[in-house]
């Protein structure tokens, strides 16, 4: 594979080959729409009709910050990236945020915590088939009452996080793993965007956490030398809802909104 960036007196000379690795959760697998319709799939177009450039992508999936370092030292030694496009999941962050944090230990008993700035205080144990066995009746787990019931209950959960101050490790691991990244991109001469989380419309609380990480990140990578890409819309222009009926995934029309503006940044870079 021809390596595209030649790096020479402070900018980029672009041959005909462009190499760019991706990072991100489950937006760029996305497997509700159609592979052409992914933002990286209609980046690759944008960029190969309004250039006589090529595009090579390379995929990470994530889901934790806590690994992610290892993943991109390891993609970049195979795909020799001159780009690479983080992108800051919320999901992570949602999971850190709550006050109360139900999970499975490594004995797959449900374990019963609160989270208070990172620590989990444990106070109650359950197994797996106790855990479930409401689950048993689904006209009664799903009825409405109990959907308003467990939906206050959730917005209460991550608004008492956020007031405790839930969010601020996590906000200071991402900055120290943007530190890192950005090391290691100056270090192999690749060009960095960082892009923003999306909005989160089916929570007022979710969607909160990820306008917070927005502003963050807009303010912690805005004091380096990186591109950081405001991509946090609900709606275009015309005002078109981006998001499918689960309020949770990007739809088709958010995906092209995203991909070209990538494509338009990528282009821009390497003129």
């Amino acid at each position: 594979m021809q390596h595209a960036a030649i790096w020479s007196n402070g900018e980029y000379n672009m041959q005909n080959e462009i190499s760019v690795l991706i990072a991100g959760g489950c937006f760029p697998f996305q497997d509700n729409i159609s592979s052409s319709e992914l933002y990286h799939s209609v980046m690759k177009e944008q960029i190969e009709c309004k250039s006589t450039r090529q595009i090579n992508i390379s995929l990470i999936r994530y889901n934790s910050l806590s690994g992610v370092m290892d993943q991109i030292l390891t993609q970049s030694n195979i795909s020799k990236p001159d780009f690479l496009i983080f992108h800051c999941r919320v999901e992570s962050f949602l999971r850190r945020v709550k006050f109360f944090y139900r999970y499975h230990d490594s004995q797959d008993r449900v374990v019963n915590s609160f989270n208070i700035l990172g620590k989990a205080i444990v106070f109650s144990h359950g197994n797996c088939a106790t855990a479930g066995s409401d689950k048993q009746n689904s006209s009664q787990q799903n009825s409405p009452r109990r959907n308003i019931l467990r939906l206050i209950g959730k917005e209460l959960n991550y608004t008492a996080g956020i007031i405790i101050g839930n969010l601020f490790l996590p906000l200071r691991r991402t900055q120290l793993l943007l530190n890192a990244i950005n090391s290691f991109c100056t270090l192999h001469q690749i060009k960095l965007i960082v892009t923003s989380p999306v909005p989160r419309p089916i929570s007022f609380t979710e969607n909160l956490t990820s306008l917070l990480l927005h502003w963050y990140l807009q303010y912690a990578v805005g004091k380096q030398d990186v591109r950081y890409m405001n991509i946090w819309r609900k709606n275009d222009t015309e005002g078109n809802f981006l998001f499918c009926d689960d309020k949770i995934r990007v739809n088709a029309l958010g995906h092209r909104r995203i991909g070209e503006m990538l494509a338009e940044e990528i282009i821009r870079s390497t003129e």
